[in-house]
């Protein structure tokens, strides 16, 4: 008779049951198996023990260093260092989105909004202090091309510096794209290892919802814009050989929820073939838009039910769209070892991750950290040491607020996989130290993670097939 260790469960529907252990394997049983299980009395030569015996569910002679070794694998990402460095180079922005996290100000020209050549070369200096030996620097709200020149300065004095570094550097520019131009195509095609990404909320009407661009005495059409921009970069990139715009990332609003086949079949015309959701986050100006804009999380779950259906049909029909956030969710079930996504690691990425570096000079945890009032989770200046920003009290209670395992999310059998945001609790509750259990970010997940195991469990399925297909 083997021992069992600690696993935790959760039930799937009326007859399954999902078990995963501290190694991050999962199976799903049926009632009947689980309590065989539970009492020990599975038949040892049959399948089932021996798939179970596989994955640790059992505690073999080498479970222990089995478990060091599989811990190492998954949270090895949390001792590399910050690897990802988000650089605000302006905070003005030519559009005034209604759920802006940024709360970007539309006086875009202004020259105080924007990033110093001082603070610019600082930013990099700390950056380039990270253990890490692959980083991306990332430039982002308002919108970066504002302060094109302080982009180009920090991308040659990274790759100057690096020299003695000897990292490898990719580059990623978040912009609406709506300023872009012969010559400034020309310019970012230069870089090396450079990328860009764009917002995309769907079809015209669901863009032109929320993203509003400034014009001049009248109100101008955002998707209109940013369709012909793509357009132009595609034809630039053909030219060039090389390809730059790789992806988009939609936002959901109100609008969203009834145009999912509007949204798919945009990215499709546009030539993606991937999209990016997130939800709408109660910062910047989503605070007060929210109730205009926003949906409850029941909305939410029957958006993406639909989403991910209309996915499976196109599916069905040949059409592969990946949806980046369920190939993400799936990788960290599939391929933990090889997914680092700041948002579902425990602790989660604040600092030990990513690191936000705003306009100001002022350093924060976070991307999300930078948008709270009040500089909460300011952890210093361009003046500090990444070492002494590391250090900083802040980040420690982060990873204390955000460590899956001492929170009440330990008994879930979604604990391996998920992960909490203490600057989500801080903005809902005012307190980084909340029970989440429950909530709308644990609802959302639970109906997520439920969906996907309940797919996992049945291989001969069509959604099986294309939950595959999204896996990178």
């Amino acid at each position: 008779m083997q021992h069992i260790p600690f696993i935790r469960f959760n039930h799937l529907g009326d007859d399954k049951i999902v078990m995963t252990n501290i190694f991050g394997e999962n199976i799903v049983l049926g009632n009947t198996e689980f309590e065989k299980y539970i009492d020990n009395s599975l038949d040892s030569t049959s399948t089932l023990y021996k798939d179970l015996e596989s994955k640790g569910f059992f505690r073999s002679p080498d479970y222990e260093d089995t478990a060091i070794q599989k811990y190492k694998g998954r949270f090895g990402v949390n001792f590399i260092g910050p690897t990802l460095h988000i650089i605000v180079l302006t905070k003005g922005c030519n559009h005034q989105c209604k759920y802006c996290h940024a709360a970007a100000d539309y006086r875009y020209t202004d020259e105080s909004l924007s990033l110093s050549e001082e603070n610019a070369r600082k930013v990099v200096d700390i950056i380039l202090q990270s253990p890490s030996k692959e980083l991306t620097i990332e430039f982002q709200w308002g919108e970066p091309l504002v302060n094109l020149e302080i982009l180009d300065f920090i991308i040659n004095y990274t790759m100057e510096q690096n020299k003695k570094t000897k990292k490898k550097i990719h580059f990623a520019l978040v912009s609406n794209l709506t300023m872009i131009d012969d010559a400034i195509m020309d310019k970012l095609l230069s870089y090396p290892n450079f990328s860009i990404s764009t917002s995309l909320d769907g079809d015209k009407q669901t863009h032109d919802f929320a993203r509003l661009m400034i014009g001049k005495g009248k109100d101008i059409s955002s998707f209109d814009t940013l369709s012909k921009k793509i357009h132009f970069i595609r034809e630039k990139e053909k030219k060039a050989g090389k390809r730059l715009l790789g992806g988009a990332m939609g936002v959901i609003t109100k609008k969203t929820l009834t145009r999912y086949k509007e949204l798919v079949d945009t990215y499709v015309e546009l030539g993606f073939d991937s999209i990016f959701l997130k939800k709408i986050n109660a910062l910047g100006f989503a605070e007060n838009t929210k109730n205009t804009i926003g949906y409850s999380t029941e909305e939410l779950q029957t958006f993406y039910k639909n989403y991910y259906g209309h996915l499976v049909e196109l599916f069905e029909k040949g059409t592969i769209i990946r949806d980046g956030f369920l190939s993400i969710t799936l990788g960290k079930i599939l391929k933990p070892e090889k997914t680092n996504f700041m948002d579902l690691r425990s602790p989660c990425g604040a600092a030990i991750g990513q690191i936000a570096y705003d306009y100001t000079g002022k350093i924060y945890t976070c991307d999300e950290g930078r948008m709270v009032d009040d500089d909460v989770f300011k952890i210093g200046d361009t003046d500090n040491s990444l070492q002494e920003l590391i250090q900083n009290d802040i980040v420690g209670a982060m990873m204390d607020a955000s460590t899956v395992e001492s929170l009440p999310c330990d008994i879930c059998a979604y604990a391996p996989y998920c992960g909490v945001c203490p600057i989500e609790s801080y903005q809902g509750r005012g307190n980084i130290y909340t029970n989440q259990v429950f909530d709308a970010h644990c609802s959302f997940f639970m109906f997520l993670f439920d969906w996907i195991f309940e797919i996992l469990s049945n291989k001969d399925s069509l959604e099986y097939k294309f939950l595959m297909s999204q896996v990178i």
